[in-house]
């Protein structure tokens, strides 16, 4: 199992992504090799490819399941979400993670976190149900995808 790592790229809090999994630089082309990928469509109508069954990243100590987003369906079709799944979350650490990774949150209702910054717009949904959590990041370009999450 993979460990966490950050990609940063102009200092504190100013991250593009997770691990592999950068905006701006994922294409389909690279989760197609480590998952499986099925066609979908986004909240907004527009065709975009699914990609599951790839390596999880640990966070807040815990493993979680990466499912990943990419706008359309060609090889070089760019990713637009990087979503997180933890089973046996602990609430607390992983808004701990998320503070020590990203700051202070923009926002917090009904156990709805956000965050951003320059490269990208995060939601931690702590808990989804007992002991489940789901992270999302989306670059900030995707901008009906972050009023998604904000709903």
């Amino acid at each position: 199992m993979l460990s966490l790592v950050v990609a940063c790229n102009s200092g504190p809090d100013e991250f593009d992504g997770l691990g592999k999994w950068r905006f701006g630089k994922t294409t389909l082309a690279n989760a197609k090799r480590e998952g499986r990928c099925d066609p979908t469509k986004l909240s907004d109508g527009r065709d975009a490819t699914w990609c599951y069954a790839v390596t999880p990243i640990k966070i807040a100590n815990r493993a979680t399941t990466v499912d990943l987003y990419f706008l359309g369906s060609g090889d070089d079709a760019p990713l637009i979400e990087i979503q997180l799944h933890t089973r046996g979350c602990q609430e607390d650490q992983l808004i701990g993670w998320m503070r020590t990774s990203f700051g202070q949150q923009l926002d917090e209702h009904d156990k709805k976190y956000y965050w951003q910054n320059k490269y990208l717009f995060a939601a931690a949904f702590a808990p989804i149900s007992p002991g489940e959590c789901e992270v999302h990041f989306v670059p900030l370009s995707e901008q009906s995808e972050i009023a998604r999450l904000k709903k």
